[in-house]
């Protein structure tokens, strides 16, 4: 090799073991700007990175119902705007909760968004058109992950990163299937966390006072889910009234809009091949499946049940339900007698859900199940129904 090819040799590897470093620097800050998770507003006070958090005496645990929670004096206007590093006195407070766990969200700023009920079961409706109901709460679990949030310090850690990291991985312990939609569940929860008081935007279950568990420090799970009353009815006692109540005869004994009932459904069919489809239009429109039943009056329990999945392309991240089914109780002859549930595109999952009512007040008389899906524009909503009975014993 002359010497001017020595000399571009190392010209070369003087540019490699510079460039060797860059890169590695490079994939450093990629590494960390990829962990740029987590939200914005609050963000240091709602995961505990925030300058007085170490104030927050952790082994000091108020017990309070879900109502008394509501009635907390609501400090939210003592929040200025755009302080997000602020910990108010109200804030310091760790709270034990009861309820039911309701619904669960894998929400985009990696938090476990959940709902948790009192004994009436009733939540907050999303949309700020619609008030709370005063029988919910709000409790967030954060990604550990996510600590420095949108803007935060990269070195900071939460000052309960501990507990944190535990209940997360509690909760997906429990939950191993979670998506990004509302999971609809019936457990009963103990839920122990730090007060956290947020602006209403509208989300699912918030209380009326603003006032959340954020973060969660504990959750434990008493049951699984609750179990539907005609479970207690013995196999060999219970029996159906409805026909074809797996749709594999195609249109044999029910009544419905064009199309509804298709024989050959898999794999969206809940067991066999069969399955009713309601919605699913794609524009501003109304379909039916129905029905006609007449329940003996010596029957000591009546149970409608059905299996539900919910196939949706409306935005969940708007808590809006645009796109209803609604169960009800007709005459033979159509008059409306009672809507005895409701369904939305906020149900939106990868699995069939088995619902229980029970409509033993209908005994001795002769009426319609009567399923009527009602879709709002352009996003459609597929209610896909499976194996509805009506078990009676």
């Amino acid at each position: 090799m002359t010497s001017g090819g020595i000399m571009r040799l190392v010209r070369v590897l003087r540019k490699i073991s510079i460039a060797i470093p860059v890169c590695l620097f490079l994939s450093s800050n990629f590494a960390y700007s990829d962990q740029r998770c987590g939200a914005t507003e609050r963000w240091a006070v709602k995961v505990g990175t925030d300058l007085t958090a170490d104030k927050v005496d952790v082994t000091d645990i108020t017990p309070i119902s879900i109502a008394n929670a509501n009635r907390l004096r609501d400090v939210r206007s003592q929040i200025k705007h755009g302080d997000n590093d602020t910990r108010l006195d109200e804030e310091r407070t760790v709270y034990r909760i009861e309820g039911t766990l309701r619904l669960y969200k894998n929400e985009a700023d990696r938090d476990y968004h959940l709902v948790v009920s009192d004994d009436s079961l009733r939540y907050s409706p999303g949309g700020t058109a619609r008030k709370p109901t005063g029988t919910s709460i709000i409790a967030e679990i954060p990604d550990p992950r996510c600590y420095m949030g949108k803007y935060g310090d990269l070195n900071r850690r939460s000052v309960w990163d501990k507990q944190l990291r535990a209940v997360r991985e509690k909760f997906e312990a429990r939950f191993p299937d979670n998506e990004s939609v509302d999971e609809q569940v019936k457990v009963r929860v103990t839920v122990t966390g730090v007060a956290f008081f947020d602006r209403d935007h509208g989300q699912i279950g918030r209380a009326i006072n603003g006032f959340e568990i954020h973060p969660i420090l504990d959750i434990e799970f008493h049951d699984s889910d609750m179990q539907p009353m005609t479970l207690t009815i013995e196999n060999r006692d219970r029996r159906n009234l409805l026909a074809n109540s797996g749709f594999e005869e195609e249109n044999k004994a029910w009544r419905m809009s064009a199309g509804v009932i298709d024989a050959a459904g898999y794999p969206d069919s809940s067991r066999g091949s069969g399955k009713a489809t309601l919605g699913n239009l794609g524009i501003s429109g109304t379909t039916f499946l129905a029905q006609t039943v007449s329940i003996p009056k010596n029957v000591t329990s009546a149970i409608l049940s059905y299996r539900l999945r919910v196939k949706s392309e409306e935005a969940t991240r708007l808590h809006v339900a645009k796109d209803t089914l609604a169960v009800q109780i007709r005459a033979p002859a159509g008059n409306w007698i009672k809507t005895v549930a409701h369904h939305s595109n906020l149900e939106r999952g990868r699995r069939y859900r088995t619902h229980q009512i029970d409509v033993s007040e209908f005994r001795g008389r002769t009426i319609q199940i009567y399923f009527k899906s009602v879709e709002q524009g352009e996003n459609a909503t597929a209610f896909y129904l499976d194996d509805v009975e009506i078990l009676v014993q």
